[in-house]
């Protein structure tokens, strides 16, 4: 396996700056028309909150209960803090502060952008009477699925920095993405939030997390974790040997 080409990694920025751009767009767009729309609720999101509320059971409630804990800021921070050290360890020279620093800001940025966003849209919850389960404040975006979606996706790049084989990789993009898209039902099947609260979430983070990888293979193409050099599969029983890339 061969370490980083400037052409690939150029390739990746570009295709990193165009797909955060249109994540950014969208939650923007989504943004506009929920304010635009105030104090009225979309039918889409009426809709969907109706048959939800309709047709779930005790057992089901339960289970969104239990999922709903892991976009709880006390869990999803902790886990997000684990990638960022995992990323230093795998990190090289300089690039260890530089990559930390860079998911610190980044984590704690979308925090910060969420709640902001959280209060200048100040938009209802349903009506309390539906709710199965804790809430509190403005609905948009949703808090949980932002905090779930942030930790599921810092740590699943982290992970997949030190785990090699593309099965296992796969595997932990796939438990990120249960993770996050599972806080965001629970919080909808609880009645505690409109689908667009959720949407909005599962849009504004990936935009985040997108444009700083961009910024990174553009500005700091370096830092990134070294590569494999020798891929586990082609020698049976053999572990990767990684090597410096050049600077």
């Amino acid at each position: 396996m061969t370490t980083s080409d400037p052409r690939v990694v150029q390739s990746g920025a570009r295709a990193a700056w165009l797909l955060g751009s249109g994540l950014t767009a969208g939650w923007l767009a989504l943004l506009a028309w929920v304010r635009a729309t105030a104090p009225d609720v979309p039918a889409l999101d009426s809709g969907l909150h109706d048959w939800a509320v309709q047709v779930r059971t005790p057992e089901s409630i339960d289970l969104a209960n239990a999922v709903s804990v892991l976009g709880q800021v006390d869990v999803a921070v902790p886990l997000a803090v684990v990638g960022v050290v995992l990323v230093e360890s795998v990190t090289r020279r300089w690039g260890r502060a530089r990559a930390a620093v860079g998911m610190a800001v980044l984590a704690g940025g979308g925090a910060v952008v969420g709640l902001a966003m959280n209060h200048v849209v100040g938009r209802e919850r349903p009506v309390p009477d539906s709710w199965a389960g804790a809430a509190g404040g403005p609905s948009f975006p949703s808090g949980h699925t932002t905090a779930a979606t942030v930790a599921a996706l810092l740590l699943a790049w982290a992970v997949t920095r030190v785990v090699t084989r593309r099965w296992a990789q796969v595997a932990v993009w796939l438990v990120a993405a249960v993770w996050a898209v599972g806080v965001g039902w629970s919080r909808v099947w609880l009645g505690v939030h409109w689908p667009t609260d959720v949407l909005a979430a599962w849009l504004f983070v990936p935009s985040l997390l997108v444009l700083g990888r961009a910024a990174q293979l553009t500005w700091w193409p370096g830092d990134a974790p070294p590569t494999a050099v020798l891929d586990p599969s082609d020698t049976p029983g053999s572990e990767p040997v990684y090597r410096e890339v050049p600077r």
